[in-house]
């Protein structure tokens, strides 16, 4: 098996790019770099003009010495919509199968053109009856297909397409008490809330606001209150 991936996340002004060890428990980060991203090619989870990306991508890389053929992308958007559901403790292979079997319950709204995926957060015991506790992911096709298209055009191939909320929640998992802790991702467009408890992953939750809202507000002279009333909103809403 191949030992090395390149992760990528790109955002409104930086993009960044690691070559990483591929699914180990301790990966090792061999290299890592931040560049502009091209004005007007990207935003809010969207690729809008992959052959500056692409150039700008293949010019900061061949300068790092990175050599890794394989891309993992972490993505980050507010199209991107999330679910945490309960279903019957089943068998790994047949998860997806329960998740789309009752997809249209989860999102109200017409799924046909997402891509969708889940991540497993906890094993639970409900009066006697065994549950997984998911965190369930529906992608625009058009979305996800354009990532695609960026790896073609830069000769590379698309390992994993990753929701960046679980790659944060993977990077700190181990990294936590047991007491109830609090990880905050803050990013160009938007803000990751996640709380643990006892290690697990209590609560998930995704603000549209982000350091540019920030930058904007100091800009024109305003407080923060609004980011603030809107983070207090979505941890206390259901």
């Amino acid at each position: 098996m191949f030992g090395k991936v390149i992760s990528v996340e790109l955002g409104p002004i930086k993009t960044r790019i690691c070559e990483v060890d591929y699914k180990k428990k301790s990966p090792r980060i061999y290299n890592c770099i931040t560049f502009d991203t091209p004005g007007g090619s990207y935003q809010d989870g969207y690729i809008l003009d992959k052959d500056a990306l692409a150039a700008t991508i293949e010019e900061n890389v061949k300068n790092a010495g990175i050599k890794s053929k394989r891309l993992v992308f972490s993505l980050m958007s507010t199209k991107i919509a999330n679910r945490e559901v309960l279903i019957p403790q089943v068998k790994k292979e047949r998860i997806q199968d329960v998740v789309m079997a009752n997809v249209e319950q989860y999102f109200p709204m017409d799924i046909s053109e997402h891509a969708i995926t889940y991540s497993v957060l906890e094993k639970l015991t409900i009066d006697n009856e065994r549950k997984l506790r998911l965190l369930v992911l529906a992608a625009p096709d058009s979305m996800i297909n354009e990532y695609y298209s960026l790896a073609k055009l830069l000769g590379y191939e698309v390992e994993a397409i990753d929701y960046m909320g679980n790659s944060v929640y993977q990077l700190v998992k181990n990294h936590i008490g047991k007491d109830m802790s609090m990880v905050i991702h803050i990013h160009g467009q938007m803000t990751i809330l996640n709380i643990f408890e006892n290690t697990t992953l209590a609560l998930h939750r995704v603000v549209n606001f982000g350091y540019l809202s920030i930058l904007d507000a100091i800009k024109d002279g305003d407080s923060s209150l609004s980011m603030k009333r809107h983070i207090s909103y979505c941890l206390m809403r259901p």
